[in-house]
């Protein structure tokens, strides 16, 4: 398995020629992809797989796509999600229209497979720090996504490739609370059936690993009861 984070991305789009073939090229560039194929239940399932892209079509069963686009900015849980928006007509008040609703690019059918998918690379590169190869740090930790590295205080942290993922998105995210699903559905997607206490393994192997880095122990990945976790420094005495 990569150690890269799989960006998930959410097509509603109600035409099945057309999502399906969405789905088979964003599967070949090793992106996570869930299909939803009308608009009424768009927020809900938004807020349940969290995407990290969500690419919607305009003209939809139920509720447009530019009322959706509005309610997710709207949305405290969702407001951030990068939304690229489609349309069969190329004409520049739709475009308009739908950046002034909160899209943040727009792309019109028919459209061009490699040029859909480099509009897709480039938001993530733009709106996410964990896609963009930048190097991530908090504290005396440091990952560098483009070859794979993690340090602690200049030692290098030997990781497993889940411990990295789940390292990565806790750095794109200092002194936040994340939830055990939204790590499921980061690393594994929304539609894989994961154990609960699989993270809680993973998260252990990883404070292992930090720990061994240094003399000097930090409970710097702290669990939040009942919640999840969260990546805030404070070192503990060893006594």
């Amino acid at each position: 398995m990569s150690k890269n984070i799989k960006a998930n991305i959410l097509v509603i789009e109600d035409e099945p020629e057309i999502s399906y073939t969405i789905k088979q090229y964003l599967e070949q560039e090793d992106f996570i992809v869930t299909i939803l194929n009308d608009g009424i239940e768009a927020i809900e399932i938004v807020k349940k797989c969290e995407p990290d892209l969500i690419i919607l079509d305009w003209l939809l069963p139920g509720k447009s796509g530019i009322e959706i686009c509005t309610n997710l900015r709207k949305t405290p849980a969702t407001s951030e999600i990068p939304v690229l928006m489609l349309s069969s007509r190329n004409e520049d008040f739709e475009k308009v229209t739908g950046l002034e609703n909160g899209a943040d690019d727009y792309i019109a059918k028919p459209f061009n497979n490699s040029e859909l998918i480099a509009r897709i690379k480039a938001l993530l590169r733009r709106t996410r720090p964990i896609f963009s190869n930048t190097k991530l740090t908090y504290d005396d930790v440091e990952i560098n996504p483009e070859n794979h590295t993690a340090y602690k205080n200049n030692v290098k942290l030997k990781l497993a490739p889940i411990e990295f993922q789940i390292l990565q998105i806790f750095l794109e995210n200092p002194e936040k609370i994340i939830s055990k699903r939204t790590l499921m559905n980061k690393i594994w997607g929304a539609e894989i059936y994961v154990e609960e206490r699989t993270i809680d393994v993973h998260i252990t192997r990883l404070r292992k690993a930090i720990n061994r880095s240094s003399d000097i122990k930090s409970e710097l990945i702290k669990t939040i009861r009942s919640v999840g976790y969260i990546l805030k420094s404070q070192q503990i005495d060893d006594n």
